[in-house]
């Protein structure tokens, strides 16, 4: 499973060897892959798993790009002057990812002074459930999947990938129930005398409407 980043050259792509692949078959294909990026090597009920992390993860990354480059208009920075600061921002980013082993965290820290914009703003994006939104969005089972044991996905029952049946239509009304003058509810329904109402709900005498109440 490669991901649209191999043409740049940064691809990264999941590889599972079949289990008639020699040793050497392997390698083979990963140096073939290796062209275009980083090869990892993974089970093959991992992929599903790990799909929203490579394959799609350039999609969120660039979300957030185009946000930043957004937020740079509105500050009035020309949008191709915010696009080369945010993809620079990446790539340093990245480098230094891959270079510094310490927790994410860390690092967010070292960039965000106390009292400072930067954690500012980070204060801001986490009223607005930013980091909660991600880790929601990519958290979730992939569509057609349910969580297994150990993190690993199980295609789901059958059944629960059916959509709903359709909602059972109203029965009749009783003769002594008539529409509501009043256009409130389409379900508003009128009785001349003491009775319950198709809703289950109970009239006096006289005219009353279940959604007016005229």
């Amino acid at each position: 499973m490669p991901s649209l980043t191999a043409r740049a050259g940064e691809g990264l792509t999941l590889l599972t060897p079949g289990a008639s692949c020699s040793a050497a078959q392997a390698d083979a294909a990963a140096g073939l892959f290796e062209r275009s990026g980083k090869v990892v090597r993974v089970p093959e009920d991992q992929h599903a798993v790990l799909g929203p992390l490579s394959s799609g993860g350039p999609a969120y990354v660039l979300c957030l790009a185009e946000a930043m480059i957004e937020a740079g208009a509105v500050r009035g920075v020309p949008r191709d002057l915010a696009r080369e600061l945010v993809t620079q921002v990446l790539t340093g980013t990245a480098a230094w990812l891959r270079a510094d082993s310490r927790e994410v965290a860390t690092l967010r820290e070292k960039v965000c002074a106390p009292g400072g914009a930067g954690i500012r703003r980070i204060a801001a994006l986490d009223r607005h459930a930013v980091r909660a939104a991600v880790v929601s969005a990519l958290g979730d089972a992939p569509p057609g999947l349910t969580p297994g044991r150990a993190g690993r996905h199980r295609p789901a029952p059958l059944t629960s990938r059916l959509p709903p049946p359709a909602p059972a239509r109203s029965p009749a009304a009783p003769s002594r129930w008539v529409r509501c003058p009043v256009r409130v509810p389409a379900a508003g329904w009128a009785g001349r005398r003491r009775g319950t109402s198709p809703g289950g709900r109970r009239w006096g005498a006289g005219w009353q409407c279940a959604g007016c109440g005229r």
